[in-house]
C-alpha cells in the first residue's frame, strides 16, 4: 500500500521531466570481460576439463557450421558461439575462410574441439568433371588445412552406381586427403558410403551417414545396419539429423535432432550424432543451440 502511495506522489514530478530528457539517445560504453579474462585459473581448468572429456568414452557431436564471411550479420556463423561439448566442427564454408574464423581458431584449440577443411563434392562435381581440376582443387584445400592449421578434412560425395566418373573421384579424393593427414589429423566422409571403395572406407576416421532427410527410424535403422555390413566399423559411424526437420515418432511428428539422439542411445553401438543446418538452432547468446545442447545432455547422462 504504501509502495503505490510514494509512487502516485512521485509520478507528477517524473511527467513533468523532459521529454528529450528521456527520448535522447545516449551511448553506453559495456566492456565485455571473456572468461579467460575474468578468471584465467578457473578458465584454464575448465577447458583442461574439456580437453580431458574429449578422450573418455562418449557420443561423438559431430556439426556441419556454414563458417562466416568477412562480414556477417550473426554470431551463429561464428565458431566460437559452438557448444563446447561439440567434438568436431566441419566448415561448410571452407573455400571461404575468413579473418573471423581464424581468430577464433586458438580458441577451438584450447577447447579441445576439432575443425575440419570440408570439401564439398557433392555440390561442385560439376566443375570436377576434369581431374586435373579436382586435383587443382584437393591441392589448395591441403595447403589451406597446413596454413590455418586445421583438424583435417570431411568431404562429400554422391554415389552413382557404375559411374567411372565419381569412381575415379573418389579415389583421388581419398588418396589426396589420406595421404596428406597426419597422425593427429582426421578424414571423414560425409554422405552413402558406397561412394568410396571398400578398402577405403574402412580407412576412414568417421562415416557421417546421410540420414538427415530420413523421417522413419525403421529406415534409419536399416541404414545404418547396411552401412554397418559394407565394412564401416559402428564406432565410427555417426548419424546425422538436421535442424528444422522431423522424425516421425508414434505417428507424431517430433524433432529430428532429439530423436536421433534417443535412436542414438536406445542402439548403443554407434559412434554418435552429426547435426547439419546447426545455424538455424541459435536463438540468442543467452540460449543458443537448445536442441544441440539438449541432444548433447541426453547422448552423455
Amino acid at each position: 500500500m504504501k509502495i503505490k502511495y510514494i509512487l502516485l506522489l512521485i509520478l507528477p514530478f517524473m511527467l513533468s521531466a523532459s521529454c528529450s530528457e528521456w527520448t535522447e539517445p545516449r551511448p553506453v560504453e559495456f566492456p565485455g570481460v571473456h572468461p579467460w579474462e575474468k578468471d584465467p585459473d578457473a578458465w584454464a581448468e575448465y577447458t583442461a576439463a574439456l580437453r580431458e572429456y574429449r578422450t573418455t568414452p562418449h557420443n561423438i557431436i559431430y556439426v556441419r557450421l556454414k563458417n562466416s564471411p568477412e562480414s556477417f550479420s550473426s554470431e551463429k556463423y561464428s565458431l566460437r558461439c559452438i557448444a563446447d561439448s561439440v567434438d568436431i566442427v566441419s566448415l561448410a564454408n571452407s573455400q571461404n575462410i575468413s579473418q573471423n574464423d581464424v581468430a577464433d581458431l586458438p580458441l577451438m584449440k584450447e577447447k579441445g574441439i576439432r575443425v575440419l577443411y570440408q570439401f564439398d563434392y557433392a555440390s561442385r562435381s560439376g566443375e570436377f568433371a576434369d581431374m586435373a581440376a579436382l586435383e587443382a582443387a584437393l591441392d589448395e584445400a591441403i595447403v589451406a588445412v597446413a596454413r590455418y592449421g586445421l583438424d583435417g578434412w570431411s568431404f562429400t560425395g554422391i554415389y552413382k552406381w557404375g559411374d567411372k566418373v565419381s569412381q575415379d573421384a573418389a579415389a583421388l579424393i581419398f588418396d589426396k586427403l589420406n595421404s596428406a593427414k597426419d597422425a593427429a589429423q582426421l578424414l571423414v566422409f560425409e554422405g552413402n558410403p558406397q561412394f568410396v571403395t571398400e578398402k577405403d572406407r574402412r580407412k576412414l576416421d568417421y562415416t557421417v551417414l546421410d540420414t538427415e532427410g530420413i523421417q522413419r527410424t525403421g529406415t534409419i535403422a536399416t541404414m545404418a545396419s547396411s552401412a554397418v555390413g559394407s565394412g564401416i566399423l559402428a564406432k565410427k559411424l555417426l548419424l546425422t539429423a538436421s535442424v528444422g526437420t522431423f522424425i516421425l515418432d508414434n505417428g507424431k511428428e517430433a524433432d529430428a535432432v532429439g530423436q536421433m539422439a534417443e535412436l542414438l542411445l536406445s542402439s548403443g553401438q554407434y559412434a554418435g550424432l552429426a547435426v547439419y543446418n546447426v545455424e538455424d538452432d541459435y536463438y540468442s547468446p543467452d540460449g543458443n543451440y537448445l536442441q544441440l545442447r539438449a541432444a548433447i545432455q541426453m547422448l552423455n547422462r
